[in-house]
C-alpha cells in the first residue's frame, strides 16, 4: 500500500508558470516524498504539467495506492478537484487530501464527499499522521492536528498544531520521486530550487502567508550549504540555484553569511528579497561577490500612500536605490507589481506606470505586473465593500470605487509591454520548457539566437505575450 503525491495542471497562459516551474520538479512534494519515506511509507509522485492524468490510472493499479494527495493553489484547484472526483468514482475506498496555503478556502467542498481530508499549514508530520491512520488504521482523525474534513453532517476542524521549530531536522527534498528529464530547458540553464526558511514575519493586506502564522524559522547555513554541496555531486545537470524562500534576506546577518558561504562555492544563484532598508549597496555588492545573476523584489506600487496602505512596510526611495545599484552591478531585478490595489486612483496608477517604465528603460528592472487577486482570507477581503470593488471569476480586481476597468487595462497592458521587453532582453536568466516556445525555437541557445536576430525577437514576443495574457 502507498500514497500517490500530485501537482496539479496549471494554466500555461500564466507567465509564473511558464518562467519558474519550466526547470524543476515542485518542491512542496519532494518534502512530504523524502519525509514519508523516512518514516517507511511507499510514495510516489506525479507532476499533471509534464503528464497524462491518464498515468494516475496506472500507477493506481500498480502501487496499490490507497491515498492521493493533491498540493494546491487557487489557481490549481478546480483542476485537482476535477482529477479527484474522476479518482472518487472510479475507485471510491481511496482517500483524497488536499493540501496548500489556500485549502482553508474549499472547506465547503468537503460535503460533496469528494476529498475526505484538508491538511492546514505544513503538511510533513500531518500527512504521515494521516497515512497512518488510512493505511494501517492507526488513531484518529480528530487527535491530528491541522485538520478538516467532514463527518456524519459535521464539517469539523481539529487544534492547529505548533510547526516543526527546528527546519534542519528535516530530510533533504526527494527530487527523484520525479522525473527530472521532463524539466530539461532550453539553453544550458538547469535551475535546482532550496528553499531555506519557512513562514513570514510582514503583514501585507494582500498576502495569506501571514494566515499560516509569522514565526519565521532558519536553516542555518551549513545545512543549506551541505544540501547545495549534494545536489553538485548527485545531480551535476543543475547549474544554478533558485532559493524559494518569500524573503531570503528575512534575516539580514544570517542573508549576509550565507552570501559568504555562497561565494566559496562558485555557483550561479537568484532569490526573491525585501526591498528595503536592510538590503543596502554593501549587500548588493557582496551578492554579486557571491555569484547572484538575478533577484526579485516586490515593487507593488510606485505611491508610497499606497505602499502604506497596504501596509508593505518599504518605501519607494529604498527601491529606486537597490535598482539604480543592481543595474551598476550588471544584476537583472524582477519586479512584481500589483494593478489595482483598493486606494488606488487614477494618479497613483500613472505614477506607478511611470516609475515602471523609467526603471525599465534606465535600470536593469523586469517588471511582472499583476492584476491584483484577493484571497477571500485576507485582509484585503475586509476593503472590497467600502472601495466597491468589483471582482472577476479569478476573485482579480476589475474595478473600484475610484479606478475604472477601462484604466486598470490600460494601465497593464503598458506594463505588460515593460516586461516582454525586459524578458527578451535577459532571456538567458529566465528558464522556459521547450513546449511553450514556437517549435523554430525549441532546443536552441536562446540568449545567442535572439541578440543578433530581430525576427526571432519579434517571434518569442509573440509567444510570450501568449504566456502572459
Amino acid at each position: 500500500m502507498s500514497i500517490l503525491l500530485i501537482f496539479p495542471k496549471a494554466d500555461h497562459s500564466t507567465a509564473e508558470f511558464g518562467f519558474y516551474n519550466a526547470s524543476h520538479p515542485p518542491l512542496s512534494l519532494c518534502y512530504l516524498s523524502s519525509y514519508l519515506k523516512k518514516h517507511d511509507i511507499k510514495v510516489k509522485a506525479l507532476d499533471l504539467n509534464y503528464s497524462s492524468s491518464d498515468v494516475i490510472t496506472e500507477l493506481i493499479i500498480a502501487e496499490n495506492i490507497q491515498i492521493v494527495g493533491f498540493s494546491i493553489t487557487t489557481f490549481t484547484f478546480e483542476n485537482a478537484y476535477n482529477e479527484a472526483q474522476k479518482i472518487k468514482k472510479k475507485y471510491p475506498h481511496i482517500k483524497i487530501v488536499f493540501g496548500g496555503m489556500p485549502v482553508q478556502l474549499y472547506k465547503d467542498r468537503l460535503i460533496e464527499e469528494v476529498i475526505d481530508v484538508l491538511i492546514i499549514g505544513e503538511g510533513e508530520e500531518t500527512l504521515v499522521n494521516v497515512a497512518r491512520h488510512y493505511l494501517y488504521d492507526s488513531g484518529n482523525l480528530v487527535n491530528i492536528a491541522n485538520l478538516i474534513y467532514y463527518k456524519q453532517g459535521q464539517i469539523i476542524e481539529t487544534p492547529r498544531g505548533v510547526y516543526k521549530e527546528n527546519i534542519n531536522d528535516l530530510p533533504h527534498p526527494d527530487r527523484d520521486c520525479f522525473d527530472l528529464n521532463q524539466y530539461a530547458t532550453v539553453g544550458n540553464t538547469r535551475q535546482c530550487y532550496i528553499s531555506t526558511s519557512r513562514a513570514c514575519p510582514y503583514s501585507c493586506i494582500y498576502c495569506l502567508s501571514g494566515t499560516l502564522g509569522h514565526k519565521v524559522r532558519l536553516r542555518s547555513v551549513d545545512n543549506v550549504i551541505e544540501e547545495i554541496r549534494t545536489i553538485k555531486n548527485e545531480y551535476p545537470f543543475y547549474n544554478k540555484f533558485h532559493f524559494v524562500d518569500e524573503t531570503l534576506n528575512v534575516n539580514n546577518s544570517r542573508f549576509r553569511n550565507l552570501c559568504h558561504a555562497l561565494k566559496i562555492e562558485k555557483i550561479r544563484w537568484s532569490c526573491m528579497l525585501r526591498a528595503d532598508d536592510h538590503l543596502d549597496n554593501d549587500t548588493l555588492e557582496l551578492m554579486k561577490e557571491s555569484g547572484v545573476d538575478l533577484f526579485e523584489i516586490g515593487i507593488e506600487s510606485a505611491s508610497q500612500m499606497v505602499l502604506d496602505s497596504i501596509k508593505k512596510g518599504t518605501n519607494i526611495k529604498s527601491i529606486e536605490r537597490i535598482l539604480i545599484k543592481a543595474s551598476e552591478l550588471k544584476i537583472p531585478v524582477i519586479g512584481t507589481i500589483m494593478i489595482p490595489h483598493c486606494c488606488d486612483t487614477p494618479e497613483t496608477i500613472d505614477e506607478t506606470v511611470r516609475f515602471i517604465k523609467t526603471a525599465s528603460d534606465q535600470y536593469s528592472l523586469i517588471p511582472f505586473p499583476i492584476r491584483t487577486n484577493i484571497h477571500p482570507r485576507s485582509e484585503y477581503n475586509n476593503y472590497t465593500t467600502e472601495y466597491q470593488i468589483q471582482l472577476n471569476h479569478l476573485n482579480e480586481i476589475i474595478s473600484t470605487k475610484q479606478v475604472s476597468e477601462e484604466i486598470i487595462n490600460h494601465a497593464l497592458k503598458r506594463l505588460k509591454q515593460n516586461q516582454i521587453d525586459g524578458i527578451i532582453a535577459n532571456i538567458s536568466h529566465f528558464s522556459m520548457n521547450d513546449s511553450l516556445l514556437p517549435e523554430s525555437l525549441r532546443g536552441k541557445e536562446l540568449s545567442a539566437l535572439v541578440e543578433n536576430s530581430p525576427f526571432l525577437q519579434e517571434l518569442l514576443q509573440k509567444k510570450i505575450k501568449e504566456i502572459i495574457k
